[in-house]
């Protein structure tokens, strides 16, 4: 597993992404998202949502959910993603993509301007460019998405 350390504490697991059962995730009033694709530069639109809720990818089959909101993304030596603090210094959020009934991928993505994230086998890149999140501190909940009832 390789990560890289970019200024202002950003970092990015490479080759892979977290999988799994329950999800530690942080209060999110809704996380406004941008899309890009990969082969066609000039594709891009945005999305205003709000955690658990999909939102279509164009005039695709292909649709996103926001599964989880992590305000001072870091990951520890075994992989294991956390937050360092209630602040939201280095936030990210965790997408689902589902292609039909069926989830494809998860992928991390982070707040504008940093380095886009693309896994190796995606297509899609997903950037934070505005977020809302309550103003009270709460500590994190235990959280496992539901399945796609489409």
């Amino acid at each position: 597993m390789r990560r890289i350390l970019v200024p202002g504490a950003f970092m990015l697991l490479l080759g892979g992404c977290v999988k799994g059962g329950k999800y530690e995730s942080y209060p999110l009033n809704w996380v406004e998202l941008r899309v890009r694709h990969r082969m066609y530069k000039n594709f891009e639109e945005t999305h205003k949502v709000k955690l658990n809720e999909f939102f279509e990818i164009s005039d695709t089959d292909y649709r996103g959910r926001v599964i989880r909101f992590i305000p001072d993304f870091a990951i520890d030596d075994s992989g294991r993603v956390f937050s360092k603090g209630l602040d939201p210094k280095n936030p990210a959020v965790l997408v689902e993509v589902w292609k039909k009934r069926k989830k494809i991928e998860e992928t991390w993505a982070f707040r504008e301007g940093l380095l886009p994230h693309f896994r190796a086998s995606s297509m899609l890149s997903f950037e934070i460019v505005d977020f809302s999140i309550p103003q009270s501190k709460e500590k994190p909940k235990e959280q496992k998405p539901k399945e796609d009832v489409r």
